[in-house]
């Protein structure tokens, strides 16, 4: 069964630190981020699983993307991730 999110929606959370871009969609069971570093752009599928964890399903684009960055580029990426998925747990849990 392919899991489709639609990225015409807008996005649930949107974080830029330095040149990484990241964008979260999500919906009950699934989370795509978006990454987009030196115009280049990979989208990463994630399955929610118990407990609370995501699980790596789906990646869409150049396969050496993560190589190529800058261990600062990379630190980037992963910084704005963890924004954007704060940032969607706090909209989901306002207190």
């Amino acid at each position: 069964m392919e899991t489709e999110i639609n990225t015409e929606l807008p996005p649930l959370a949107i974080r830029q630190v330095a040149d990484a871009l990241v964008k979260l969609y999500s919906t009950e069971n699934d989370s795509l981020f978006s990454i987009t570093v030196r115009d280049e752009t990979v989208s990463v599928l994630y399955k929610k699983t118990p407990p609370g964890r995501l699980r790596y399903t789906v990646y869409n684009g150049d396969t050496s993307f993560f190589n190529k960055l800058s261990p600062d580029e990379f630190y980037n990426v992963e910084r704005a991730v963890y924004e954007c998925l704060r940032d969607a747990d706090y909209r989901e849990k306002p207190f």
